[in-house]
């Protein structure tokens, strides 16, 4: 499948790799960090997190709703 959308992007943001090459992204090791404590809380408390998670949409489109 051809991408077309890439033809449109700055240089800067175009992919480097060859086709055919592997398409590692970039390692993000501080994502690592964030996302375990995350996990483990999600992990330990399922109703909190969801009904957090519930909040926040909430919050979300009421939000987006008044402008």
């Amino acid at each position: 499948m051809k991408n077309r959308i890439a033809d449109l992007l700055p240089t800067a943001w175009r992919r480097r790799t060859e086709p055919g090459q592997s398409r590692q992204g970039p390692a993000l090791p501080q994502w690592r960090q964030v996302v375990e404590p995350v996990e483990n809380v999600v992990t330990k408390y399922p109703a909190a997190a969801l009904a957090a998670a519930f909040a926040a949409g909430v919050m979300l489109a009421w939000w987006i709703k008044r402008r």
